[in-house]
């Protein structure tokens, strides 16, 4: 009996034991876990992170509030911004007025020279960004070549085309101005209209043309252009109509600035440079025989390529022509020229294609 006795308060004293143990260990895990336990220490991070969760959980209000404000705030710095835009972009319309006058080539006015413009006024909006809207306008000129566009606004000033049946518009035409705060804008006036050139063409006539790139050794070795038949040949050559000859340092460098000669001699003729804005009729008079440039890199007017138009008289008054060369000193280790030339064989000036 007291055997069994002893055995029941043994068991009962193990049964209260782990009681106990598993209750120290559930308040150690309940102290430490972040949500339960309060610490104010400046090393309780688990602390720290607590409050800051249960300001979460527990004050929305405050966040909300925060992120309007953000919002609000962000959304008045785009409408600044959009209104800066509007306003740097808007504020270059000025008003526009042009004056201009067309001649010949004689500087005879040219009525009826039918004028497309269209002025470009720019715009921004949020959503569509940069843009710009077009005012086009057309007219002709009246019995003095002259025509107007008054009263516009815009930042800038374009012609489409500029046209009159027996007439060509100059290359050198330029196809549009700026006004107020624009690049190069300029100051239109009544009494001083733009000047723009056409030629009266005459009859055309049927030429001798070619576009070819021609290779020189630049040591001053002369070479001859048969310009009725696209041919280099070496040496002087009395069955061509251009000498050319071409010096330069040897082994110059990209970007190098040196000294360079070119001579043009024109065979039983001569070569007068072209000024005008056409080369349709040769001149009669001032040809000379020979023309030499000449580039030294100290001179104010050095350049290391050149574009050059000349009227030629070759092969003893027989052949009149023009030449356009772009001349290019140092080209691939050597030189070269390229050269356009529109010859009339027939000894007429005339040089309408």
């Amino acid at each position: 009996m007291k055997k069994h006795q002893t055995r029941f308060l043994w068991i009962f004293a193990a049964m209260l034991l782990i009681g106990w143990l598993a209750s120290v260990q559930f308040s150690q895990r309940f102290l430490s876990n972040p949500l339960t336990k309060g610490g104010n220490g400046s090393n309780d991070t688990a602390g720290t992170k607590s409050n800051v969760l249960t300001n979460q959980l527990f004050s929305p209000g405050e966040e909300t509030r925060k992120a309007t404000i953000r919002d609000t705030a962000n959304t008045s710095n785009v409408q600044n911004r959009d209104e800066q835009f509007q306003k740097a972009v808007e504020g270059r319309n000025v008003r526009i007025d042009f004056w201009g006058e067309i001649i010949d080539q004689s500087g005879q006015p040219v009525p009826e020279v039918r004028v497309k413009m269209k002025v470009r006024r720019g715009n921004y909006s949020a959503a569509a960004g940069v843009g710009a809207t077009f005012d086009k306008r057309e007219t002709l000129t009246d019995s003095e070549g002259r025509f107007e566009l008054v009263g516009a606004e815009g930042d800038s000033l374009s012609f489409e085309s500029i046209s009159k049946d027996g007439y060509r518009l100059s290359a050198r035409t330029k196809m549009g101005y700026g006004f107020g705060d624009m690049p190069a804008a300029i100051k239109a006036d009544a009494r001083f209209p733009i000047v723009i050139q056409m030629w009266k063409l005459g009859p055309l006539t049927e030429l001798i043309s070619f576009r070819t790139l021609f290779g020189f050794k630049p040591d001053g070795h002369p070479y001859t252009l048969d310009l009725l038949n696209n041919k280099k040949l070496e040496g002087e050559n009395a069955d061509g109509d251009l000498v050319v000859k071409l010096t330069r340092p040897s082994n110059v460098t990209p970007k190098e600035k040196f000294e360079w000669t070119l001579e043009l001699s024109a065979i039983g003729g001569g070569l007068v440079e072209g000024t005008n804005d056409f080369m349709y009729l040769a001149p009669d008079t001032g040809y000379q025989q020979k023309v030499v440039i000449h580039m030294v890199p100290t001179e104010m007017d050095y350049a290391s390529a050149l574009t050059k138009d000349y009227f030629i008289s070759s092969r003893e008054g027989k052949v009149f022509g023009a030449v356009h060369l772009r001349i290019r000193p140092d080209y691939d280790g050597e030189s070269a020229i390229f050269v356009e030339s529109w010859m009339n064989p027939s000894g007429s000036r005339n040089l309408q294609r």
